[in-house]
């Protein structure tokens, strides 16, 4: 005869142990996300050259077609930025990839600053990045699913 002895053990004890086994759960934070047109991406970024390595990093290197890839970005107003006290830095899985042109820069950060939205949240296309020899290859550019001119939508998710 086999006899198990099991002490009780409250609810606080397992759910420690499953957070120590796992981890514990992540809290989602709610986003203001920028509402577009999906498949529409007229909003440019500038500087992208400069951060090559970041958009590397995110696509996973070159390809022999380049990427089309859609992602979320982040738009971050960087007040102490040294050129130009309303610049956007845009971010993509916590990387810098570029700026907002300074108009656009000047315009979104006004209406950022007076909703209290940083940072705002919207989709990206990734393209470029193809390279079919050693002498034929293209770099990466960013383009934001982000009105250029009118309103911007933005809703909570």
């Amino acid at each position: 005869m086999l006899v198990v002895f099991t002490p009780h053990v409250g609810r606080g004890f397992a759910m420690g142990l499953l957070s120590f086994l796992f981890g514990s759960p992540k809290k989602l934070t709610p986003q203001n996300f920028v509402i577009w047109k999906d498949g529409s991406f007229p909003m440019e970024v500038v500087g992208e050259s400069n951060y090559q390595d970041a958009l590397h990093k995110i696509c996973g290197g070159f390809s022999r077609q380049g990427h089309d890839k859609v992602v979320q970005a982040c738009l971050e107003m960087e007040p102490t930025n040294p050129h130009d006290a309303n610049a956007v830095r845009i971010t993509i899985s916590g990387l810098t990839v570029g700026y907002l042109p300074r108009a656009q820069a000047e315009r979104v950060s006004s209406f950022m600053r007076s909703n209290g939205f940083n940072p705002l949240v919207c989709n990206a296309l990734i393209n470029g990045g193809w390279r079919t020899n050693q002498h034929d290859s293209g770099f990466f550019g960013v383009r934001l699913g982000v009105a250029n001119r009118g309103a911007i939508e933005v809703r909570q998710r």
